[in-house]
């Protein structure tokens, strides 16, 4: 189990809430009255972020790609590119 894709998936799940773990890794929230999500919705949630997570780096690297485009198209090089990307 990644454990910080859990902990994403159960603060997705159930925002402003506080919880912990106890010592068989048992989910435990200490904020009152919420209910734990079950294992279905922490899987589907772990996807979105998954899929979410994806999309935001092919977003980053299109970006990057739109600009070497851009500053290339100015006419600077493609030594003078990488050396604006260190």
């Amino acid at each position: 189990m990644d454990l910080i894709l859990h902990t994403r998936a159960i603060h997705k799940l159930r925002p402003n809430t506080e919880w912990t773990l106890d010592e068989n890794n048992g989910l435990v929230f200490i904020t009152p009255d919420i209910k734990n999500p079950t294992e279905a919705e922490i899987t589907q949630a772990i996807k979105e972020i998954k899929s979410a997570d994806e999309q935001a780096e092919a977003d980053k690297l299109a970006a990057k790609q739109s600009a070497q485009a851009k500053l290339a198209a100015l006419g600077l090089t493609a030594d003078e590119i990488a050396a604006l990307g260190n």
